[in-house]
């Protein structure tokens, strides 16, 4: 029996676009990280563990 192909993905690649446009992309990923519009789950970790520590108070 033939090995049957699989069908491709409809999905675009970033690495098939124009550069211009992933340019354009990595620049409106930034954006939203200078925005404060994304963690990354790394942020969101250390955020936790600052907000669970006791708030020394004098």
């Amino acid at each position: 029996m033939k090995k049957q192909a699989k069908p491709k993905s409809n999905r675009t690649q970033v690495k098939d676009l124009k550069v211009e446009q992933q340019q354009e992309l990595t620049a409106d990923k930034t954006n939203k990280i200078r925005g404060g519009t994304s963690l990354t789950p790394a942020e969101i970790k250390l955020l936790n563990q600052k907000l669970s520590k006791p708030l020394n108070r004098v």
